[in-house]
């Protein structure tokens, strides 16, 4: 592996972290695909990169962000929910969500005001 780019070995080490992270096996994530186990095996350790359309339905498979996957950055993965999914939470669950974004904004509504003052 001396010839494959840092970067790419850790993607590759990062794809494979969140596929035993996921409980996935390689088989079924290359099946997933259309791909042979050696073709997946090739993204796990930086030999080849996904396609973006790949990496993108990698990152839904294995419940991570690409983010997290291309640079390591654990950010709160959005790009794993579609706009379909808020209709899966409960009205209690929706209302503890409004309830944190309405607290969030107020806060900072009050921070700006106290910065221009």
């Amino acid at each position: 592996m001396a010839d494959i780019p840092v970067e790419r070995q850790a993607i590759g080490e990062r794809i494979r972290n969140a596929r035993k992270e996921s409980g996935l096996s390689s088989e079924s994530i290359a099946t997933h695909f259309g791909r042979t186990v050696k073709t997946y095996y090739h993204w796990e350790t930086g030999v080849s990169m996904p396609t973006a359309d790949q990496l993108s339905d990698l990152c839904r498979l294995l419940e991570v962000s690409a983010d997290h996957l291309l640079t390591g950055v654990s950010a709160w993965p959005y790009d794993l929910f579609q706009p379909d999914d808020y209709a899966l939470l409960s009205k209690e669950e929706k209302t503890k969500i409004e309830d944190s974004i309405a607290g969030a904004i107020l806060r900072r509504k009050r921070k700006q005001r106290l910065e221009a003052a």
